[in-house]
């Protein structure tokens, strides 16, 4: 009774992620997002991931947190990615600005 109590609360701790992570990939919006806090929970899944494997090696918590830190570090990846490309799109834009003001004063 005690293992089927430690696979649902993995189980939903595994859930808590997900819908964070279907939503940037969707959206591709990830100015809500902290990257800190993306960081701190992947090392924190790492690290308690290791912790448990050489101490207790209990399955739900090695499941718990060998899920969390994929979906942690997955929503992390796509936090520098996204926002990488929403600053190359706004640099983009402004140098197409720029082009056209250039453009327009060697006509005059």
């Amino acid at each position: 009774m005690l293992e089927l109590i430690g696979h649902i609360g993995s189980t939903f701790l595994i859930l808590c992620g997900l819908p964070q992570l279907y939503r940037t990939i969707v959206t591709k919006d990830v100015d809500s997002l902290s990257p800190v806090s993306l960081i701190f929970w992947s090392f924190g899944c790492i690290m308690m991931g290791i912790y448990v494997f050489m101490t207790t090696a209990q399955g739900p918590l090695l499941i718990n947190y060998g899920f969390n830190a994929v979906i942690s570090g997955t929503t992390a990846a796509l936090y520098f990615l996204y926002k990488k490309n929403i600053y190359m799109a706004i640099d983009t834009k402004k140098i197409n600005e720029l082009q056209k003001i250039h453009f327009f004063y060697k006509i005059f």
